[in-house]
C-alpha cells in the first residue's frame, strides 16, 4: 500500500475528511489533496521518524522473511496484500531465496498503470546479474475477502497497514481466506497502534479517513491471539516507530504480529478450506526475473529482450524521438550490435523469435516497433532507475554484448 509518510521523514496525520470507503478489499493511494494537506501539516508535527516509518516497516517485514527462511522455513513464495504502488513488492524483489512475488490490490486503475508496472520490469543489470532462481513476479486485481486457487501454495503473505481499511465482514473474510484457505507458512500483520496517537499535537479521530478502527496493543494481542488459536498458529510481537524516551509507555507507531503456522496443527473444517474455488483475480502484470536455471531457449529470450530494451534506452536518451508511442528500431542493426545473438541465430532467426515474443514488427520485418512513452511519474514511481541502467553496470560487461 502506499503510505502516507512516503512524502518525508515526518509522520503526518490526515484530518478525518470523508474518503470513498472500499468495502471489497483495501488500497491507500495518497490523492493530490491528501499531499496539500501533508505539505501544509509538515512543519507543525514535532514527530519524526528516521528512517522515515514506511521504510522500517518495509524492513522489518523484510527481516521477518528473511530471518524464518534462515532459520529453516522454506519461504520462496510470497503474496502482499493491498499493495497499491508495489514499493513493498518492489522491495521483496531484492530477497534473493524469493521465486514468486504476488501483489494484490482492488484498485484495478492503480495496480495495472505503466508507472507501477515499469517499477516492477527486470532492469538491464538483471540480465547481466542473475539470480541463483527465476522469479516470477505477478500483479492481480482482486479483494481479499475473495478466494482464488491460483494464490494456493504461497508460503508467506504480508498485509502491511491493511486490515484498519476493511469493514468487521470483510476482515473476517480476509481471516478466513489467509488462515484456513491459503494457511501460509508465515503471516506478517502490521496496524497502527492508536496508544501512539497522543503524542500527535491537537490531533483526534483516525490517522487515516478510511480507517474503520486502530487499535491499541491490547486490541491487537486480542485479535491476534484468537487467531492463533482458532487456526493453528503461534504469534509473536514487535514494532516500528518508536517514541520518545519519556513517552515509551504509548509503544511504538506501527505494530507487527508474526503468525507461525504449526506444522502438526490438523486445517481446521471451516467450510472453506478445500481448493475448490474459481479464479477470480485479474493478472495485469506479469514478468520473470531471469536465474541461471534456465534453458539455452530461455537464454537467448532474455539476450533479445536485453538487446531490444538497451538499443530503446540508447535511442530515448541520444537522440529526439517525434513519436515515442511507435518508434521505429532496426531489426539487422539490434541484431548485429551483439555478438552473442548474431554468433547464435541468422537475421531471419532472430526476426522470428521477435514475432514469438510478440514484439510488434513493421510488414516488411524490417524494424521493430517499440512505444518508448514515459508512463506518469506523478505518483512517485521510480521510472529514472529504470530508464538508467548504464551507471549500474560494469562497461567491460555491456562490451562483451556489444560491437556498435
Amino acid at each position: 500500500m502506499e503510505k502516507l509518510e512516503e512524502a518525508s521523514n515526518t509522520l503526518f496525520i490526515l484530518p478525518n475528511t470523508a474518503a470513498e470507503d472500499r468495502v471489497q478489499g483495501t488500497s491507500n493511494k495518497e490523492t493530490g489533496e491528501e499531499s496539500r494537506v501533508i505539505s501544509q501539516l509538515e512543519d507543525k508535527c514535532d514527530v519524526k521518524f528516521s528512517p522515515p516509518l514506511y521504510c522500517q516497516r518495509y524492513e522489518a517485514v523484510r527481516n521477518v522473511i528473511q530471518d524464518y527462511h534462515n532459520g529453516g522455513t522454506r519461504l520462496i513464495n510470497l503474496l502482499d496484500v493491498g499493495c497499491a504502488e508495489c514499493k513493498f513488492v518492489k522491495r521483496a524483489i531484492q530477497i534473493p531465496f524469493l521465486e514468486r512475488i504476488a501483489g494484490l490490490d482492488v484498485d484495478r486503475d492503480l495496480v495495472a498503470s505503466a508507472s507501477v508496472q515499469h517499477s516492477l520490469t527486470p532492469l538491464t543489470t538483471d540480465y547481466l546479474h542473475k539470480r541463483k532462481k527465476d522469479l516470477k513476479v505477478e500483479v492481480f486485481h482482486g479483494s481479499i475477502a475473495d478466494r482464488d486457487q491460483m494464490m494456493l501454495g504461497i508460503d508467506v503473505v504480508t498485509a502491511i497497514e491493511v486490515i484498519e481499511h476493511l469493514y468487521p465482514s470483510v476482515l473476517s473474510q480476509f481471516e478466513e481466506t489467509v488462515f484456513s484457505y491459503l494457511r501460509p507458512k508465515v503471516v506478517v500483520v502490521t496496524t497502527p497502534n492508536s496508544e501512539f496517537n497522543v503524542l500527535f499535537p491537537n490531533f483526534s479521530g483516525m490517522r487515516h479517513p478510511d480507517h474503520k478502527f486502530e487499535w491499541t496493543r491490547a486490541e491487537f494481542r486480542v485479535w491476534s491471539e484468537r487467531l492463533s488459536r482458532t487456526y493453528g498458529y503461534s504469534v509473536t510481537y514487535s514494532g516500528v516507530g518508536d517514541p520518545p524516551p519519556n513517552s515509551a509507555d504509548v509503544g511504538p507507531c506501527s505494530q507487527i504480529a508474526v503468525f507461525v503456522k504449526d506444522p502438526l496443527s490438523p486445517t481446521p473444517n471451516l467450510g472453506c478450506g478445500d481448493s475448490a474455488h474459481p479464479v477470480v483475480y485479474e493478472k495485469v502484470f506479469s514478468t520473470i526475473y531471469p536465474g541461471h536455471n534456465q534453458t539455452e531457449d530461455e537464454i537467448i529470450n532474455n539476450e533479445i529482450i536485453y538487446a531490444v530494451n538497451s538499443q530503446s534506452y540508447y535511442l530515448i536518451t541520444n537522440f529526439e524521438v517525434e513519436d515515442k508511442s511507435r518508434t521505429h528500431l532496426s531489426v539487422s542493426h539490434i541484431w548485429q550490435c551483439s555478438r552473442h545473438l548474431s554468433s547464435k541465430l541468422t537475421v531471419q532467426e532472430f526476426r522470428e523469435r521477435l514475432k514469438k515474443l510478440n514484439y510488434e514488427l513493421t510488414d516488411d520485418g524490417n524494424s521493430v516497433i517499440i512505444n518508448m512513452e514515459e508512463p506518469d511519474t506523478s505518483s512517485g514511481s521510480d521510472y529514472d532507475e529504470i530508464l538508467s541502467p548504464a551507471e549500474h553496470v560494469d562497461p567491460s560487461q555491456l562490451e562483451e554484448f556489444w560491437d556498435c
